[in-house]
């Protein structure tokens, strides 16, 4: 899912009647509400997050390092979301992977497009964080290869 599309995903991926359906969520330019970031409700479940590192309505960074929101700065009085890395952070937590970040080489970097991974998941499963310089609030050109390929090996996963 794409802005929006990317909210309701994470609201997919804990809401009972829909969780288990999917074997994966690939979030663009889309963070759960400050306040909302829940986990999957079923893991291991695979997560590729991708971000616009100068996108003003769903920023990926931290207005505050301290509380973990990112504040919407395209509209008056803006809109609180929950930043990426603290997104992804909570998702590699419930799907057991290890806690700190390391930067990918390919292929989910494409190239140093800002990917970092949480290893070692349970049950093979990954959290990804992409957030690419330059990019706003727009899918990145190399987005659509890069969640095809991070998707595909998962398709026969879902129920």
């Amino acid at each position: 899912g794409v802005s929006n599309g990317a909210i309701f995903l994470y609201e997919l991926a804990s809401d009972p009647r829909t969780a288990g359906r999917f074997a994966g969520y690939a979030p663009v330019v889309g963070s759960p509400h400050a306040g909302f970031n829940a986990p999957p409700l079923h893991p291991p479940a695979a997560f590729f997050g991708v971000w616009g590192e100068l996108d003003t309505t769903v920023p990926p960074a931290a207005a505050n390092a301290s509380d973990g929101v990112a504040v919407d700065t395209s509209y008056a009085g803006g809109w609180r979301y929950t930043a990426a890395r603290a997104v992804t952070a909570r998702w590699a937590e419930a799907n057991g992977c290890r806690p700190e970040p390391q930067p990918l080489g390919q292929p989910h970097s494409w190239g140093g497009r800002g990917c970092v991974g949480y290893q070692f998941c349970a049950g093979g499963s990954e959290v990804v964080e992409c957030v690419w310089g330059g990019g706003g609030h727009d899918a990145p050109p190399w987005a659509e290869d890069a969640l095809l390929h991070f998707m595909r090996p998962r398709a026969s996963d879902a129920p």
